[in-house]
């Protein structure tokens, strides 16, 4: 008679030698997949505000409103500006106190379209991939493409000129904002424009650092 073999299905109920119980293999994916849930809520949490805080530090975070910067300079001619009215104010995501944290724009014309003055702000975040500086940087590149820009030194970190029809553009970075300002008008040479279009920008820049002390 022979005897039943160890390890035959009829030896006994009982999990297959060398392999996991179903429990066990339950455990091991709930634990895998908890993991890997971490492992992409970690890299998404980096990739989307670690990594851009990383590269935004020491960077501006809020822009002034566009509207205060007529009122502050007081190099334009006070019998212009009296006579200047507002034809666009934009800004969007305020944060209080006259602050914007990203865009604000404002343009002012007087003399039935005669004279126009434009003032904008424009902030670039960072990035998980490059600093808003790099980005304000390369948006100043573009401005110049296709001009002849005048370089304009004593202008935050970058400055250029602009002479345009009947008026003249003064384009300024400082770290990672953009500052636009524009002067039009009749007038005998594009020096004369220029001399009311860089006050409008020296206030915007002090304007701005305030805004982020």
């Amino acid at each position: 008679m022979v005897e039943p073999a160890a390890g035959r299905a009829d030896a006994g109920p009982g999990a297959e030698p060398g392999r996991p119980s179903r429990r066990r293999r339950w455990a091991i994916l709930i634990a895998g997949g908890a993991f890997l849930a971490v492992l992409i809520v970690g890299a998404s949490l980096a990739w989307t505000v670690v990594l851009p805080n990383v590269n935004g530090r020491g960077e501006h975070t809020r822009v002034p409103h566009a509207l205060s910067v007529l009122d502050a300079n007081e190099s334009l001619d006070r019998r212009i500006a009296s006579k200047l009215e507002v034809q666009r104010d934009t800004g969007w995501i305020r944060t209080g106190g006259g602050h914007y944290t990203h865009t604000s724009d404002a343009m002012w014309s007087a003399f039935t379209g005669r004279i126009q003055v434009n003032v904008s702000f424009h902030r670039h975040e960072a990035t998980a991939l490059k600093t808003g500086t790099d980005a304000a940087a390369e948006d100043m590149d573009k401005m110049r493409s296709g001009e002849t820009p005048q370089p304009i030194g004593g202008l935050g970190d970058e400055a250029f000129g602009i002479p345009v029809t009947s008026g003249y553009e003064i384009h300024v970075r400082d770290r990672n904002v953009t500052v636009h300002t524009s002067f039009s008008a009749p007038a005998d040479s594009f020096e004369d424009l220029k001399a009311n279009a860089r006050p409008m920008a020296e206030t915007a820049l002090a304007l701005l650092k305030q805004a982020n002390r």
